[in-house]
């Protein structure tokens, strides 16, 4: 059953399928019902592979299991009535079960809104998109609830101010813009994300880094975007 009003709103949809084996007492029948759950876990599998951009999943659930929306607190009540709680899929968007992030991008072109889409996707992550394109950074922003944008100078603006307020960097400007962030990241004990190649002067980083565990993570993704 789906909730179409719930659907249009949402940015996932978890789709269970119960397959059930009907009682027999024949060995070559229970064999035909095992290649034909076999060949259904084939198809959707090959359903998963055409829509790359969908994120699709296929997970074999234990028997028994079910997805739910409901809080852990009806399986703690059904434990205690006595009943066996089963294994549920955790809900991503729910922000008692992760911790929220503050994610601090800095950028606003073409690299930028892939990276905004895919950590929107949980629910978890609040982003702040810092920028001098006030254009681009409203085009990136205006219809995503987990996303602001705040003008931003790397060269002259604070950016020890800015990246102290955050829990991870991703910085998305040009590579010989990462030193000043990186080093900041270093102090202020904050990993910093890039889709540069190392330069020497980031390799230079390393052991101020390791010392800081501090993770300096480049060359991640595909750069140009």
């Amino acid at each position: 059953r789906v909730n179409t009003a719930e659907l249009q709103k949402a940015s996932r949809l978890i789709l269970q399928i119960d397959v059930i084996d009907l009682p027999s007492q024949e060995q070559s029948q229970s064999q035909s019902q095992s290649s034909q759950r076999q060949e259904l876990m084939r198809k959707l599998q090959t359903l998963c592979d055409l829509h790359p951009k969908a994120h699709a999943k296929l997970v074999t659930l234990p028997y028994g299991a079910v997805h739910s929306k409901k809080s852990s607190s009806a399986s703690s009540s059904s434990s205690a009535a006595g009943t066996t709680a089963v294994n549920r899929i955790p809900n991503e968007r729910n922000v008692s079960t992760n911790v929220r992030k503050n994610v601090l991008i800095f950028g606003s072109g073409f690299v930028s809104k892939p990276v905004i889409d895919y950590l929107s996707h949980s629910g978890n992550n609040m982003i702040t998109v810092a920028t001098n394109d006030e254009r681009s950074a409203h085009q990136l922003t205006v219809h995503n609830e987990y996303c602001q944008a705040v003008p931003f100078d790397v060269c002259s603006d604070d950016l020890e101010a800015i990246i102290a307020q955050h829990d991870i960097v991703v910085s998305l400007l040009p590579a010989t813009m990462h030193i000043p962030i990186a080093k900041c990241c270093i102090k202020l004990q904050r990993d910093l994300v890039t889709a540069s190649y190392i330069s020497d002067e980031m390799r230079q980083l390393n052991e101020d880094a390791v010392d800081a565990n501090v993770l300096l993570l480049n060359e991640c993704g595909l750069d140009p975007g």
